[in-house]
């Protein structure tokens, strides 16, 4: 899980970047992972997951939340990541100019 978390981390990050972004951008994280629930999995997924993550980020970081499954959409996936990211617009839009 540790190496998948680091790529999609550093996925998360080219994407941003694409768009004159950072991780400093990120308002909130999702993250779905893989977790049998099997002797106490589900902790220690959750701990080997976030701690990755939060290693991208200054403190205190986005608001973040952990969601364990059984399973996810590809057998070998064992996280997905939803990020939700704001930057102020250099310039203004118009709103309600339809023309």
């Amino acid at each position: 899980m540790v190496k998948q978390t680091h790529t999609s981390m550093e996925n998360i990050d080219r994407v941003l970047r694409e768009f004159g972004a950072g991780f400093t951008n990120i308002l909130k994280l999702n993250t779905w992972y893989k977790s049998d629930g099997s002797n106490g999995d589900y902790a220690s997924a959750l701990h080997q997951n976030v701690k990755v993550r939060s290693s991208y980020f200054n403190r205190p970081g986005p608001a973040s939340t952990g969601i364990p499954l059984d399973y996810l959409c590809f057998e070998n996936m064992l996280n997905e990541t939803e990020v939700v990211a704001w930057m102020e617009s250099e310039e203004p839009e118009e709103l309600g100019n339809n023309t």
